[in-house]
């Protein structure tokens, strides 16, 4: 889905803080992966995206209360999986690692 310059901010927004980094450029997903501002909808080291917590192939819709702020990684991960899924970036202190994390759907 392609979403607007207001809609990626509102989820940057949502994203969590860490003080470690200055979050106007640094936020973490779901999984605490470091993602970066203006690396939205890039496979880089601090890409990220917007993901379907339901996938849409298992009834998910697009509204808010379905998305999330992912690590690019952990969204293809993640793939079509729920409502049990996994995760496979995280973060110690300021560096992104591999570990894989299994999540519950809300």
């Amino acid at each position: 889905m392609i979403y607007t310059r207001r809609q990626i901010d509102k989820f940057w927004n949502e994203a969590t803080i860490d003080k470690l980094r200055d979050p106007e450029v640094y936020r973490k997903d779901f999984a605490g992966a470091w993602i970066r501002k203006d690396m939205y909808g890039y496979q880089s080291p601090f890409g990220w995206t917007i993901c379907r917590i339901r996938p849409k192939a298992l009834g998910g819709t697009d509204n808010d209360d379905n998305l999330m702020v992912a690590h690019w990684r952990n969204d293809r991960f993640k793939g079509t999986n729920y409502p049990r899924f996994k995760s496979v970036v995280s973060s110690s202190g300021t560096h992104n690692v591999t570990m894989i994390q299994s999540w519950q759907a809300r």
